[in-house]
């Protein structure tokens, strides 16, 4: 039975590299071009090793294709011309065609192009705004080949991106092409180079052209996602599904990448659905199907209430040969229902590590269909994530070829290899097993010389894919705390090193990890290139809680939870000393600086670390004090405010006064546009500041005599001429400033009344949800999951029954057949997505409430992004405009 169970668990990094494995056929000897999204997906499936197994040529990024990239091959196999060529795209056909026709027109010797989507086709038919019917793939299909033929005369080495000059929208050459003017025939008839066709080079000519149009195929690929481990999934960040707004009313709005506050009237009919809940929907149902999963869908929130209900309205999908689903709970939640957890400084070492370290940056912008017609009332801007693949720049892995086969040096390139690390590091791969995964990947590899490029498109830091347990890790980790899980990077290592049968650095001590402790655990396995080998994703794993526990890191950190443990306790009492204190941090923001020394920080009380903090941190703390103060009050509207006008006003100008006299604008946000100008100011400020502390004062009588009376009245006139425009500019950017900041406190006022028609049971529903004593923040996550734990009834959790379950609901009801409602704490497997993202707090929180449940409830957790403070700051208060 134990067998049995093991057996039956979901793993999603399985399902995904199952998902892709059925394409074996296709995948085998063709040049492969992942798009943002599908490159971001697929190194969290396997990365470089999982695709070569295929027998692949070569991976490189569609948006940055070049002509020379059929001649890079790493397969021996692959060496002929070619012939076969794959593209794989996250995001809808239309937006990506550009990028399709240039990568074909490239190698337009193709004689196979297979295109893989992982949007369907009826998600394409229902998305609003594309040009494309329930027949998505042959129409574009018709389409591609109608625009290959039409641009195949013009010169592909010119065919190039370019954008234009408002930056709104990127566009292919090949349409700027097509709109120059044609070749008079008349005008070049002396030309040698040009002379009539006969009938029969004309056909001969066509009859070429035929022959070289290549044949297109295009296919559903699903499970495009990050499962960052086999239980716990994201989206990728430049997916359709993760950049399409969730917006159906900017009157209610967070932000596009939110949904709206709840405002107690459902989102009915499908024109008034955002276009981010329409593909997930279709995204879930397809999900559900893939891993062999019934789904019974449960919603809380108003957007998920939406996406449930479309989502068993959607015809099924066919069942898969001979797989019995099992069945599972479906919990689709609102991020807006719970805006405190993610935007709080947690007591979690991964979410440290999300927020300290940097991430992969986005190569373009995000493209998005303007809706057109009944969909025009959506908002239509597009949601930027960060990538969820974190970089630790301490360590650079580079690939040497060396004798057909590839190896890994973790030392700094700049620094060359003594010849006995050299030589030790031969005999670790000569030693390495032949059968190893690792070792079969890495076989296929004939040119190691990656770009920055694809380097940065399918690279990572926290997992390496041919090292399969390191997922198993980082699921450890996503369940611990900073403290346990630094002790349990700490006991890895020391294992590590004791299997490697070398020297322990010195005796562990008894408490809290120490950053110098886990360095020279990190530098006694990386002194041994086979250990270092062997233990890669261990020493990545511990590099970057090195850099996240390093001072420079963990002091801000803890800076922002003693303000937020302050701001809980004061939320208990009063919620008017809640804008006193967000005041008083903003003042203290005007002398926040970096230049401060680690021990100086170190020896701040816990009321002077507020200087830690710079502007940006202090609104993203208010935040978490207007949620707070909105939870006390549950009369708020989305246009009132918890404070008093006179309160809110002082913060206002606290941030006001703060902008204008400290370079602190520039990475706010919602001042884009106004840098230059805020900029130019703090410069003359500061100009004017130090020409008054170097000069000393001049008395009247001793000025000069050859100046006359009416030279000075005539130097008086000017300067009052040159103040008056001084003011009048500095005035109009006061004014800008305030238009910006009225937007931002617009926002502030729905994140305090986003929860108040959260109807939930007592427990929930209580504004008290703080620890006794410590001031302590439980989720609303942890709260549902313990009721369900307890197979509670949970009031304001939606059921949304199938096609069936309604027919015996009103139907054969009567009869006495009624079918009993399931209760989600009946089901063995729960998937739980939020719609927006969450934060490994609430993962550990919500495996802690589903712990005590009788016989035991596997949970998958899933959800748009992966969120961290400065995350919810950016979905938030940093997309704000002036209207």
């Amino acid at each position: 039975m134990a067998a049995a169970s093991a057996a039956a668990t979901t793993d999603f990094i399985a399902a995904c590299r199952q998902s892709l494995g059925q394409f074996a056929d296709e995948l085998q000897d063709a040049l492969v071009y992942l798009d943002e999204g599908a490159g971001e997906a697929f190194h969290f499936m396997g990365g470089l090793p999982f695709f070569l197994q295929f027998g692949v040529r070569s991976v490189c990024s569609l948006e940055n294709a070049r002509p020379y990239d059929s001649a890079n091959t790493w397969n021996a196999a692959s060496d002929g011309p070619l012939q076969k060529m794959i593209i794989i795209t996250s995001r809808l056909l239309s937006d990506s065609h550009r990028y399709i026709l240039r990568c074909l027109r490239m190698h337009c010797n193709v004689q196979l192009l297979t295109i893989f989507s992982s949007v369907s086709e009826d998600a394409h038919a229902t998305f609003p705004g594309t040009p494309l019917g329930t027949d998505a793939y042959a129409e574009y299909k018709n389409l591609l080949l109608q625009d290959f033929d039409t641009v195949s005369g013009t010169d592909p080495a010119h065919d190039q991106i370019v954008h234009d000059p408002k930056g709104e929208e990127n566009i292919a050459l090949a349409e700027v092409i097509q709109s120059q003017p044609e070749v008079n025939p008349q005008e070049h008839k002396e030309s040698p180079l040009w002379a009539p066709e006969s009938n029969e080079d004309r056909d001969s000519r066509a009859a070429s052209e035929k022959k070289k149009s290549p044949t297109i195929q295009v296919y559903y690929i699903p499970l495009i996602l990050c499962p960052l481990t086999p239980k716990i999934f994201v989206l990728p960040s430049g997916a359709a599904i993760a950049e399409a707004p969730l917006l159906d009313s900017p009157d209610y709005s967070l932000g596009p990448g939110l949904p709206g506050i709840d405002i107690g009237v459902p989102i009915d009919g499908e024109e008034h659905i955002p276009p981010g809940a329409i593909l997930l929907a279709f995204f879930l149902q397809h999900l559900g199907s893939q891993l062999d999963l019934k789904f019974e869908v449960f919603t809380l929130g108003r957007l998920a209430r939406a996406v449930g209900k479309f989502m068993i309205e959607l015809p099924n999908l066919p069942e898969g040969g001979g797989h019995t689903k099992r069945p599972a709970g479906l919990v689709i939640i609102d991020r807006s229902l719970d805006l405190i957890t993610p935007s709080c400084h947690g007591d979690s070492l991964v979410d440290q590590m999300f927020f300290c370290l940097p991430r992969r940056t986005r190569k373009d912008a995000p493209i998005h269909p303007v809706p057109v017609g009944a969909a025009a009332n959506f908002i239509s801007t597009p949601v930027v994530h960060a990538p969820v693949d974190v970089r630790v720049p301490s360590e650079q892995f580079i690939f040497l070829e060396e004798k057909g086969q590839v190896s890994i040096s973790l030392e700094d390139p700049l620094c060359p290899l003594s010849p006995k690390v050299e030589q030790d590091r031969r005999e670790s791969r000569q030693e390495m097993p032949e059968d190893s995964k690792c070792s079969k990947s890495f076989s296929n590899l004939q040119a190691a010389n990656f770009s920055g490029n694809m380097n940065n498109l399918l690279g990572g830091s926290l997992s390496c894919a041919w090292e399969f347990n390191a997922f198993d890790r980082l699921d450890l980790l996503f369940g611990k705390g900073a403290k346990d899980g630094a002790m349990l990077i700490r006991k890895w290592l020391q294992d590590a090193v004791r299997q490697e049968k070398l020297d322990l650095p010195r005796k562990t001590r008894l408490g809290a990890v120490t950053v110098s402790e886990l360095q020279s655990l990190v530098k006694a396995l990386s002194a041994v290139p086979k250990a270092a080998i062997r233990n890669m994703t261990l020493i990545q794993i511990a590099r970057a809680a090195i850099m996240t526990l390093h001072a420079s890191c963990s002091l801000r950190w803890e800076a922002f939870r003693s303000v937020e443990s302050i701001l809980m306790l004061s939320a208990r009492d009063c919620i008017e000393n809640l804008a006193l204190q967000i005041r008083d941090l903003i003042n203290h923001s005007i002398q926040h600086t970096s230049s401060k020394s680690h021990q100086q920080h170190a020896t701040l009380a816990p009321s002077q670390k507020a200087s830690l903090l710079s502007l940006r941190d202090s609104l993203t703390v208010a935040i978490v004090a207007y949620a707070l103060a909105g939870k006390c009050d549950l009369r708020l509207t989305s246009a009132d405010s918890p404070f008093t006008w006179d309160e809110e006003y002082s913060l206002k100008e606290a941030v006001l006064n703060v902008i204008l006299g400290s370079p602190q604008g520039i990475s706010l946000g919602f001042l884009k546009g106004l840098e230059d100008a805020l900029e130019e100011r703090w410069k003359k400020a500061e100009l004017e500041s130090s020409l008054k502390a170097d000069s000393s004062p001049v008395k009247h009588n001793e000025r000069s005599d050859d100046w006359t009376d009416d030279q000075w009245e005539g130097w008086d006139e000017a300067e009052e001429e040159g103040s008056e425009a001084e003011e009048f500019g500095d005035m109009q950017l006061k004014l800008e400033v305030r238009d910006r900041l009225e937007e931002v406190f617009k926002i502030l006022h729905r994140v305090a009344a986003a929860r108040n028609r959260l109807a939930l049971s007592e427990k929930l529903q209580s504004p008290d949800d703080l620890s006794s004593s410590l001031g302590l923040h439980k989720g609303l996550i942890y709260k549902l999951m313990s009721l369900i734990a307890r197979k509670a009834d949970v009031s304001g959790l939606e059921h949304h029954s199938s096609t069936v379950g309604r027919i015996f609901k009103s139907g054969l009801g009567r009869f006495g057949l009624g079918q009993v409602k399931p209760k989600v704490g009946d089901q063995k497997v729960l998937l739980l997505f939020v719609i927006g993202g969450f934060n490994a707090v609430e993962v550990r929180e919500a495996r802690e409430a589903l712990a005590s449940a009788p016989g035991g409830i596997e949970l998958l957790f899933g959800g748009t992004t992966l969120l961290t403070p400065d995350h919810m700051y950016d979905l938030m208060l940093g997309s704000c405009r002036s209207s």
